[in-house]
Order: structure tokens, then sequence, then C-alpha cells
């Protein structure tokens, strides 16, 4: 039984990591912008904070 893979070139790898480094880049900035929001909102009041009771059932 021989390989029959192919090596993947390793700019191929380069290109993939590249891509799910940007991708990951987004997806920090969208989430940080969250954030932001769900404190302005917190801050106005329109966001009201609810207690969790440690005796509900999940």
């Amino acid at each position: 039984m021989g390989r029959e893979e192919e090596e993947t070139p390793l700019a191929t790898y380069k290109a993939i990591n590249k891509e799910a480094a940007k991708r990951q880049d987004k997806l920090e900035r969208q989430m940080e912008q969250m954030g932001k929001m769900l404190s302005k909102l917190l801050e106005n009041g329109q966001l009201p904070l609810v207690k969790r009771d440690n005796n509900m059932k999940d």
C-alpha cells in the first residue's frame, strides 16, 4: 500500500492560516462592538440585569 496522497505545499498552509487569522480578527472586532453596545444598553437602563437564582434548574 503506497502513499497516494500528495503533500500539501507549505504555501497552501500559510494561505489558509492567513485567512483564518483575518477571520479571527474580524470576529474579535465584532465581539468588542457587541460588548460596547451591551454596555451602553446597560448604562441607559434599556437592558435590565437579571440576577440568576442559584436554585434554578438548567
